[in-house]
């Protein structure tokens, strides 16, 4: 595919292992910007299936970097992506350039509301094209993964792009960025589409590869003692406590009240797999459900706190007995 817009677009984007995202995330921005605009890094992914994405990718004209990987690049994305920005202005200039993250969607709003369509996106850009400032998104819907074409406005931390020959710095996270120009921030009707949080079981593989550095002891009190400590990822750990009920509780219809298909009839467009985006929920419907993985959840509670009381009286009976046999 090629691209058909009057904007030249670049995006940025870093990931290991997103077998559930990546190929939605290559296909969508490829069907708005065309393939050589996707300048995509791998860290290291072990995954055979994002492997091939990655290569199939890369055979159809879309550029894949295989060498920043481990923790350090990940750590460096933002300088990485800064540089590959400046390195972009001197050789192939572009006029807008978004460092994303695989779980992120481009659109922008309109007077008729949030739109997917590219002149609709390049007529939203082109006040700001050359503008030298930093450039910041308006919002992002935030996806729930229990109750599909629910959404809910994140005005949390914004991120950043640029416009052409403005970047000059960029931290890891693209929430904050310094353009060359001493001039205030922009915030523009870009927003992007998030599934920030996934089905329970990818989101719990997710947590654990982000630990993995830092953690060999999934237990429940080796979590809960890195929780109290706010190691680095603790987060995940905290993520990883909670029981499947816990996690899908926090998904009500209540707190994602915008109810929009636009973005779901775009993936079947695209004939992209959604299965792993979104909970397989039983015939017998979702409030069924909730209250079985609850009574399921309350058990395996119960038999983990028993658990963990039995391996202390016989850690406490263990240290009386070396006492005794060890003499005064």
């Amino acid at each position: 595919m090629t691209d058909t817009g009057t904007l030249k677009i670049a995006i940025l984007m870093m990931q290991k292992n997103e077998i559930s995202l990546l190929p939605l995330f290559l296909r969508y921005h490829e069907f708005l910007f065309g393939r050589a605009s996707l300048f995509i890094f791998d860290n290291g992914s072990t995954d055979p299936d994002v492997i091939a994405e990655l290569k199939a990718a890369e055979d159809r004209g879309i550029r894949i970097d295989w060498d920043h990987t481990g923790p350090k690049s990940f750590e460096e994305k933002g300088n990485i992506f800064a540089s590959l920005i400046q390195h972009l202005d001197q050789t192939d200039p572009h006029d807008f350039y978004f460092p994303l993250d695989c779980d992120e969607f481009i659109a922008c709003l309109t007077p008729e509301g949030v739109s997917m369509k590219r002149e609709e996106i390049d007529r939203a850009l082109s006040p700001f094209k050359d503008s030298p400032s930093t450039l910041r998104i308006s919002h992002k819907y935030w996806a729930n993964p229990l109750h599909r074409n629910r959404y809910k406005i994140s005005t949390y931390s914004p991120k950043c792009f640029f416009a052409k020959g403005s970047c000059e710095f960029l931290d890891h996270g693209y929430h904050n960025a310094k353009a060359r120009a001493d001039t205030p921030d922009e915030t523009t009707p870009i927003v992007y589409y998030e599934f920030h949080y996934k089905t329970y079981h990818l989101h719990r593989r997710n947590s654990i590869a982000k630990l993995t550095p830092y953690l060999s002891d999934y237990s429940r009190r080796s979590l809960q003692h890195f929780v109290r400590r706010r190691y680095h990822n603790h987060h995940c750990a905290k993520d990883l406590l909670l029981s499947k009920y816990d996690y899908l509780s926090l998904f009500s219809i209540g707190k994602y009240p915008i109810k929009d298909p636009s973005f779901l009839s775009i993936i079947e467009q695209l004939k992209v797999d959604k299965r792993l985006l979104f909970e397989r929920v039983p015939p017998y419907g979702i409030r069924l459900w909730l209250v079985w993985l609850k009574l399921r959840g309350n058990v395996s509670d119960l038999l983990t706190t028993l658990h963990e009381r039995w391996e202390d009286g016989l850690h406490f009976s263990r240290r009386i007995v070396r006492r005794l046999v060890s003499g005064p």
